[in-house]
Parts: C-alpha cells; sequence; structure tokens
C-alpha cells in the first residue's frame, strides 16, 4: 500500500509532527504567516493520510480478489490494472466472510454450469456432423452397390454352372481314387461329355462351347535323399541303408498347407513330353508363373505355382483324335512316380446366358500313391447384357455424384478445420 502512494510512513509522521509544533506556536501568539503555514502544512498531512488510508483498501480489495481467482480454480476476475481493482473483486470484498465465501460458491457453480452447457453443445455439434458424414456415406454406397452388383447374380449363371457340373459327372469324378480310374475317367466319361448335345461347335447359339482346346498339365519333383525326414529308429547306417523321394518337399504355408518348392521341380523331358512342351501355342511356364495371381490353392491349402508340360486336346476336331491323345498319355505313362499333381484346363461359354465358366480339375498325387480329386469353377461375364445397361448408367450417375459430393466436403472440413481434422482422421 506504501510501494502504491510511492511515500514512506516515516514521511507522514514528520509532517504530522511539524504541523503540531505550527500549532502551538501560534496558539502562543505566533505571526499571521506562521498560523497560514501550520494550517497548510495540517491540510497537507490530513491528504497524505487519506491517501494512506486509500492504498491499504485497495492493497486488501487486490488480495480479497486474488484469493477468489484461487477459490474459482483458475477463472479469473476482469484484469487489474493501475493498482484499480474490478468490479467482481469489489463485489467480493462485500459483507463478512460468509458472504464472501456463499459468493464464491454461487460464481463457480454457474462457472461449472457454463462450461458443461459449452461442452455440451460441442459435443451435440459433433454428433450432428458425424451422423451427416455417415447418412452421406450411406447414401453413397446405395449407389455404388446398385452400380456394381445389379443383375449379376442371375439364376441363370447358377443354373449354367450346375448343368456343366451334371453333364461333367462331377460325382464320378470325386470318386478317383487311383491312377487307372483317372485314366478311364478322361478317355471316356470326360470325352463323351465333351461330345455330347450339350456341346455343339456347329450351333453356337443355342448350346455350349468349349472356348480353344482342353489343356493337360502336371508338375514334377526330382529324386532326392529323404533319409533325415525318417525317425532314427529307421535309419540302419551299419548298412548304409537310405531312403529316397520324389514328392516335393515343399514349405510350410497358411493353414498348415505346403508350397511347392521349385527348387525340387524336375525340370527333364521325358518319354517324349518337354517342360515347355506346347510352347508354340502356350505361352512359357517362366512367362505364365511371372502374370499376378499364377499361382493355384487347393481346398486342402497347397499351393502352387503355374504347370507345365502343357498337352492340347481339341475338342473341335475329332472325337476319336481326342480319345487316341489321351490314350497315348496313359501309354507313355505320363503321369509317374515324378508326377505330384495334374491339372485339367477349360472354358466353357454360353451364349444366351452371356458368361463362360473356367473350369480347373485337379489331381493331388500322394506319397502313398493315392489320387484326390477337386474342382474349381468360375462363372465369368465378359460384357454386361445391353438389357441392363442403361439400368446401371442411372446408377453410375449417382456414384458419380457421390464421388464428386464426398471429395468437395472432406476439402470443405479441411479448410474449416485445419490441423484438427488431420489429427481426427488419425
Amino acid at each position: 500500500a506504501w510501494g502504491a502512494i510511492g511515500m514512506k510512513k516515516s514521511s507522514i509522521s514528520e509532517v504530522e509532527t511539524i504541523a503540531r509544533q505550527l500549532q502551538a506556536h501560534a496558539a502562543m501568539g505566533g505571526n499571521k504567516n506562521d498560523r497560514l503555514m501550520a494550517e497548510s502544512r495540517t491540510q497537507h498531512a490530513q491528504r497524505m493520510a487519506a491517501q494512506h488510508h486509500d492504498a491499504t483498501v485497495r492493497a486488501e480489495n487486490i488480495a480479497n480478489a486474488r484469493h477468489a481467482t484461487e477459490v474459482l480454480g483458475g477463472l479469473s476476475p476482469s484484469r487489474l490494472k493501475d493498482g484499480k481493482v474490478t468490479s467482481m473483486a469489489e463485489m467480493i470484498t462485500i459483507g463478512g466472510t460468509g458472504t464472501k465465501m456463499k459468493m464464491l460458491a454461487k460464481m463457480k457453480s454457474k462457472a461449472t454450469e457454463a462450461s458443461k452447457a459449452v461442452a455440451k453443445k460441442q459435443r451435440e455439434a459433433e454428433a450432428k456432423e458425424k451422423m451427416l458424414d455417415f447418412l452421406v456415406y450411406l447414401v453413397f454406397m446405395v449407389f455404388f452397390t446398385l452400380s456394381t452388383g445389379a443383375n449379376i447374380f442371375s439364376p441363370s449363371a447358377y443354373e449354367f454352372g450346375h448343368g456343366l457340373r451334371v453333364t461333367l459327372s462331377m460325382h464320378e469324378w470325386q470318386l478317383i481314387s487311383d491312377v487307372d480310374d483317372l485314366h478311364a475317367y478322361l478317355q471316356t466319361t470326360f470325352v463323351d461329355a465333351l461330345y455330347s448335345k450339350n456341346f455343339d461347335t456347329h450351333n453356337v447359339s443355342s448350346s455350349w462351347v468349349v472356348l480353344g482346346p482342353v489343356r493337360v498339365s502336371q508338375l514334377r519333383s526330382m529324386r532326392y535323399d529323404c533319409t533325415d525326414e525318417r525317425p532314427a529308429p529307421f535309419r540302419n547306417k551299419a548298412r548304409n541303408q537310405n531312403f529316397y523321394c520324389t514328392r516335393n518337399r515343399g514349405t510350410a504355408s497358411a493353414n498348415d498347407g505346403l508350397e511347392f518348392d521349385e527348387g525340387y521341380e524336375l525340370t527333364d523331358s521325358f518319354r517324349g513330353f518337354s517342360y515347355d512342351h506346347d510352347h508354340e501355342h502356350v505361352a512359357t511356364v517362366k512367362a505364365q508363373r511371372s502374370q499376378p495371381y499364377s499361382q493355384h490353392w487347393t481346398s486342402d491349402h497347397n499351393q502352387y505355382p503355374a504347370p507345365a508340360y502343357a498337352l492340347l486336346l481339341n475338342t473341335h476336331g475329332e472325337k476319336a483324335t481326342v480319345q487316341r491323345t489321351l490314350r497315348t498319355i496313359q501309354k507313355k505313362s505320363y503321369i509317374d512316380e515324378h508326377t505330384n499333381v495334374m491339372f485339367i484346363d477349360l472354358t466353357v461359354y454360353d451364349f444366351l446366358v452371356e458368361a463362360q465358366v473356367n473350369i480347373r480339375m485337379t489331381v493331388q498325387i500322394s506319397k502313398g500313391g493315392g489320387i484326390t480329386t477337386e474342382t474349381r469353377m468360375e462363372n465369368v461375364q465378359l460384357y454386361q447384357p445391353v438389357v441392363f445397361r442403361a439400368e446401371r448408367e442411372r446408377y453410375a450417375y449417382g456414384t458419380a455424384f457421390g464421388y464428386g459430393y464426398l471429395t468437395l466436403y472432406q476439402v470443405y472440413k479441411i479448410v474449416h478445420q485445419g490441423r484438427k481434422y488431420f489429427h481426427h482422421f488419425l
């Protein structure tokens, strides 16, 4: 407080002492000038005392305001400037201590309520914004689904695939258990199906047609010493007994399957069959394996690369020629102890359904010589039927509008939210 008026307490005491001495001197008969000086100094001392009192009050009010700030948890009142206390601080100093605490509690309650109201409004605004984002995305996905998935799951496509399974006698294919059964199926049931009334190369518009030739191929594995794979009691080192295997050792793949190891692959020619046998009509094995998605996964999670030793069956020619080729395959032992897996690939097209089915028939030969078979069919539409194009175009416009709106809306949010947008995004 003394610092606020810029005067020391000793100075006021000296002024008061001099004033009392002058008043006593004047009372004893001093001249007029002495009396005037005494009155002047007395008035000056009174003014100094009044300033001292005001400064003391201001100092107390400042202390009360700071105390109020601490009680309110950092909620500062109006700024203090030039030693003048604001109206809030003056309100706090009114009344006794009990009144002060009640007012502080009331102000704290109001501040808490105001903070809760602001937080509630922010939550409501964020919820509205998220709901708007969800609705816009939902509308976009409806148009996107309609434009990409309309009329692709027709019963005709299912009937096409089901008819092929019946015609190729897939139930008989699944019962094959050895190599003799396999050759019997290929030379009779399979050939008879391809030359049945369902397949007519002369009347494509009313029946199925095989696109291109049927391809037969396989993967072979070299003979290697597998003695270390046998338990110790089965090894007779004294007699120098070794075990040799022709099944590909493979490496573990996902879901307990095996991936064909090309390091153990056999690429030598045998009995007139070469690694790139029909290279004039079929891409080389290396070129096929360089293509994406050229691997094949079986139902038991084994993985194989693109096969080799391809043979082409021209089913557009004479039936007897195809049967003769299949008998040659059996006679020359196309399937032997080095064969790990064999594939039969064909593509069938239906003009009425406007779709094609890619068929891969797989034959896996186990270590014991047994056979397991499976079939994979993929129904594909090469082009969109004309009857559905106008409908899909309408959906495409909605999808394009959705893309544009979503893009502009996100740009708008980035401009208005700045870094906060990316913080939310992350």
